[in-house]
């Protein structure tokens, strides 16, 4: 096997186990296995499950006229909503969820040449998150409520930061830190293909 491979899965196997046995307010709560009732002195947190998809806006005049493809994906009304909030076309905040991971809620890995993980559909670091905001536990990341707006916060800080980029310099952004920089080697044109891609 890789030793990369190797160390992430042990990394996140540690990470695992250590953030299942606290609870609220670093209460230690016994592992368990799901079946078993958890007493502990606080209530226990419990993570949202992925928001089922709604059609909100399907008589809505802009999408009966928008033929891309995020219209289509399951997780449309957030990526609706949070477009509206930061002043972003819905189609690169898709464009960047499929190009970070094809649209998978719980995905994680491990980033060596960074010392952390990047978390949910966005693959977001959670330095990146704190940096935004983000104030909760890092598998509220995988919520799709949280991941797209962190998605979409990210995209804004770009562009008020740097002024008018294009959606190339966005994702060059997301995926280095800078719209100036060089990504990683097909990333931007696995972009391009989802940006461009229509139902």
């Amino acid at each position: 096997m890789n030793m990369r491979f190797l160390f992430a899965l042990v990394i996140l196997l540690v990470w695992l186990v250590t953030d299942t046995s606290t609870g609220v307010n670093g209460t230690w709560v016994e592992p368990v296995c799901k079946h078993e009732v958890i007493k502990a002195s606080e209530p226990i947190e419990v993570l949202p499950h992925p928001t089922p998809p709604t059609d909100d806006f399907k008589n809505d005049s802009k999408r009966l006229s928008d033929n891309r493809s995020w219209i289509k994906f399951k997780y449309r009304n957030i990526i609706h909503d949070v477009a509206n909030r930061y002043d972003l076309d819905p189609q690169l905040i898709y464009a960047t969820i499929m190009t970070e991971s094809h649209g998978r809620e719980y995905v994680y890995r491990f980033e060596p040449h960074l010392g952390e993980g990047s978390y949910c559909m966005g693959q977001i670091l959670l330095s990146t998150a704190r940096r935004l905001g983000f104030t909760g536990r890092p598998q509220q990341l995988f919520a799709p409520e949280i991941c797209i707006d962190m998605i979409g916060r990210y995209h804004r800080l770009m562009l008020d930061t740097h002024g008018k980029l294009t959606a190339v310099q966005l994702a060059r952004a997301y995926n280095t830190g800078s719209p100036y920089k060089r990504s990683r080697y097909g990333h931007i044109n696995s972009f391009n293909d989802w940006l461009n891609e229509t139902i």
